[in-house]
């Protein structure tokens, strides 16, 4: 995502041994909004990330939900959707991201991307300890790019 503004890092303790108020800087986000409206889709991204560094899970995913459909940028959009999922595991609910993955994975048409997408959906099922699901969204990757997975993987594959 875009560099932040000057003008919301001006927010920012200059001491990196004081802790940024993460709730303030979204604030000053919602509020540069109508000043300046031509960074709308970085300021409203930024403020949702603030929220979640601020361990605002549900007010992250609930701000993450309004502002997505209006974001035009890529970046800032793949951002939320990150967020989404940061959030929805911190809050222990990792079947509804894998769920919101598994959709990702079958709209997206780009192997590569794919392939990350399986390797995400991997990574959470390895978190809730299921072997089962591990092992198919592994061979999934190595269906999709079997040049991509490193030794590590390759082995942890091999032993489930």
């Amino acid at each position: 995502m875009k560099v932040l503004p000057e003008y919301i890092k001006a927010g920012f303790p200059t001491d990196k041994k004081i802790k940024a108020d993460y709730s303030k800087m979204a604030r000053m986000c919602r509020e540069a909004l109508a000043s300046h409206p031509e960074d709308k889709d970085y300021l409203l991204a930024w403020e949702v990330v603030y929220l979640c560094s601020d361990k605002q899970y549900e007010a992250s995913l609930k701000a993450g939900r309004e502002v997505l459909p209006v974001l035009t940028l890529q970046d800032c959009i793949d951002d939320i959707e990150r967020n989404e999922l940061w959030c929805l595991e911190q809050l222990g609910r990792t079947p509804e991201a894998i769920d919101i993955l598994k959709k990702k994975a079958a709209a997206t048409k780009e192997g590569n991307e794919r392939y990350s997408v399986y390797g995400s959906i991997r990574e959470l099922y390895k978190k809730l300890n299921d072997r089962e699901n591990m092992l198919r969204y592994g061979s999934m990757m190595l269906e999709e790019s079997p040049d991509q997975m490193d030794v590590e993987e390759l082995r942890e594959q091999a032993e489930l």
